[in-house]
């Protein structure tokens, strides 16, 4: 989802001020990590740093309910990570990261289910 300036459905007047970790259940504080998600996505994520970049899934997959991995503008990129607003397991994630288009204040990133979070030594 992107947010866009202006007024009316799907705008925003503001963008984030802040960085903010919203509701993360398994990661009190800072996380530099790797997470997976059901459709094969990587996301590395490092809210020191603040940054998030995505590997998309390769992977056919097996289950016709899992969604397949989407081609998202800027995959394999670091991008600025602005805000996590979800990190669970078994539920999707949400972050907001810089914006991805010239019209817009910020850009939602939202993933399938997360498999798998793994902590990243420093």
């Amino acid at each position: 989802m992107i947010l866009r300036r202006g007024s009316g459905r799907g705008t925003l007047p503001h963008a984030p001020q802040h960085f903010g970790v919203e509701n993360v259940h398994l990661w009190p504080g800072h996380l530099v990590g790797d997470l997976v998600t059901e459709s094969g996505s990587r996301y590395v994520i490092d809210t020191i740093k603040r940054t998030l970049t995505r590997v998309r899934g390769q992977e056919e997959q097996e289950d016709p309910e899992v969604a397949p991995a989407s081609t998202l503008r800027r995959d394999g990129e670091t991008l600025r990570l602005l805000r996590v607003i979800a990190l669970e397991v078994g539920k999707r994630a949400v972050f907001d990261v810089e914006p991805l288009r010239p019209d817009a204040l910020w850009t939602r990133r939202s993933t399938t289910y997360v498999k798998n979070i793994q902590r990243l030594d420093l």
